[in-house]
């Protein structure tokens, strides 16, 4: 099978399950998605701290370094300020964007971004290079404005959600994200999130994007940054996504089959 029928299946299983069943599983996919987004960035704490933190909002006998663990606090707080969002059915907009990064982001800004009057939540004021790249994003002044007009054309697409529209819609908030780069610092780990409400909102199912596929995913951006091309990163959201879900499917169809 190709990727648009694995997809489809991963697609139609998602929709098979209790909203209730849906809602454990999101809270199993949370500690992994946030994990291999925060290894993405190359500083993050380990999977036992982040599983305490997810579990029970604490960490004990923690001795390493503090960055790595607020960013911990702020990806589950983020992670449940998005649930909490996508039941109110909140929009895709500007104060969504600003939200979910300010607490993504909180207490994580580096001393020179703060001399330089950058803030988590804020627009950034000043270009800086994208990691992994030589580019630096939207001049400055553009990026309100080119913010808005993704946010607009993702919540168009969201009007009439179909599973294809939903992905394409979702793909493209993220790879336009990166493009315009519109913070100082947190960029990615913001998109990946944003990404996620994006699915969860016209109702595909999350997507982890592993570390171990950095190398691909940052190919993938680019393919859009340099040509406009959304067609790699696309393929690449389905290809993760079924890597995401494949062996609950897989386990759930094995459980159903013995208790038949």
């Amino acid at each position: 099978m190709n990727l648009d029928q694995l997809y489809a299946g991963i697609y139609d299983w998602w929709h098979d399950q209790h909203p209730a069943v849906q809602d454990a599983m999101l809270d199993d996919f949370a500690l992994n998605f946030s994990l291999n987004s925060a290894q993405i960035e190359k500083g993050h704490a380990t999977k036992e701290v982040a599983q305490q933190i997810f579990d029970h909002n604490a960490v004990k006998n923690y001795t390493g370094a503090l960055k790595p663990l607020v960013q911990v606090f702020n990806q589950r707080r983020a992670w449940v300020r998005a649930r909490q969002y996508l039941q109110d059915q909140r929009p895709v907009d500007k104060s969504l964007v600003m939200d979910l990064h300010q607490t993504l982001c909180a207490a994580t800004y580096s001393e020179r971004l703060f001399a330089d009057g950058e803030r988590p939540g804020t627009y950034r004021l000043g270009d800086y290079i994208i990691p992994d790249s030589n580019e630096v994003g939207a001049a400055a002044d553009r990026v309100p404005g080119l913010v808005n007009d993704l946010c607009e054309q993702v919540r168009d697409a969201l009007q009439d959600p179909t599973a294809k529209r939903v992905l394409t819609a979702a793909s493209f908030m993220h790879a336009s994200y990166e493009t315009i780069h519109p913070f100082a610092d947190g960029n990615g780990i913001s998109g990946r999130l944003l990404m996620n409400y994006v699915l969860l909102a016209g109702g595909n199912p999350p997507c982890t994007i592993f570390a171990t596929d950095r190398k691909a995913y940052f190919e993938a951006l680019q393919a859009f940054d340099e040509k406009g091309d959304l067609k790699p990163f696309r393929s690449f959201v389905q290809a993760e996504t079924i890597k995401t879900w494949r062996a609950t499917v897989t386990e759930a169809y094995e459980s159903e089959n013995r208790n038949k």
